[in-house]
């Protein structure tokens, strides 16, 4: 009898510590995938470009291969990465369309990275020696994009032409828009921005846009669905929102 315990807890602390290991590992197939920059990286105080939210991303393949944006230049390369996460981005090939500070400086601090994360839908790319880190969210059909809510932002950024074709609120919190515009080579990119100011009825309302970077010449007509998380735009205090979207003639209700 004492032999089976003592066979029944040595399994039980074998099986422990074999899962606090794999816990303790990335999962190096949760890494494959395309990852759309969020947050990490920010100018140097000398610079004066003014870039509140670069459409930057990375897309890593199985196999190794690479291709990203840099908000300015499309990219090509490999990398390599392990269990214990390390990981290596090696640009081969760029685009050269005039850059942007933003752009080159991020460009470059990939090409520092040494190691990475992942936790849910998030990748950090970390640089070890200057313990920068980078993060992505990885976007699939069903990913509801950040937003952004800034007075600035809203009012002095700018937006190629696009149409919306339909509004569709998912789950309370994630909006669905339907949008229409000239393409159909690269893709384009959209942002949703809220303006800040809150009028103050009940429930209080705030003024809303979709801004798109469309980089594609052609001239095909595309519809696309971009999805949008709104929990980034509640009100302190209510739970209820009127988004008052432009260029759109219903107004959404939100419950939080």
């Amino acid at each position: 009898m004492r032999i089976r315990i003592f066979l029944l807890l040595f399994s039980i602390i074998i099986l422990d510590i074999a899962c606090d290991k794999n816990q303790a590992e990335p999962k190096t197939e949760d890494i494959f995938g395309f990852w759309r920059y969020q947050s990490g990286f920010e100018l140097p105080p000398t610079s004066s470009y003014f870039e509140p939210f670069p459409l930057a991303h990375i897309e890593l393949k199985e196999g190794g291969n690479a291709n990203g944006f840099t908000s300015r230049n499309f990219f090509e390369g490999s990398f390599k990465h392990n269990p214990n996460g390390q990981f290596q981005l090696d640009v081969q090939m760029t685009t050269r369309v005039a850059d942007t500070p933003w752009s080159g400086a991020f460009l470059q601090a990939l090409g520092e990275i040494d190691s990475y994360s992942i936790e849910g839908n998030k990748l950090s790319l970390i640089d070890s020696e200057t313990n920068e880190s980078y993060v992505f969210l990885k976007l699939t059909e069903d990913t509801c994009m950040p937003v952004i809510n800034d007075e600035n932002v809203y009012n002095t950024i700018s937006s190629d032409e696009f149409r919306i074709r339909e509004v569709t609120l998912l789950d309370g919190t994630c909006l669905e828009v339907l949008i229409e515009y000239g393409g159909g080579c690269k893709g384009i990119d959209a942002v949703l921005m809220g303006s800040a100011i809150y009028l103050e009825s009940n429930p209080p309302q705030l003024g809303v846009k979709i801004v798109v970077d469309d980089d594609d010449h052609c001239e095909a007509l595309v519809k696309e669905y971009f999805r949008f998380d709104l929990k980034d735009f509640q009100y302190e205090g209510s739970e209820q929102l009127i988004l008052n979207l432009k260029d759109w003639d219903h107004s959404v209700t939100i419950t939080y």
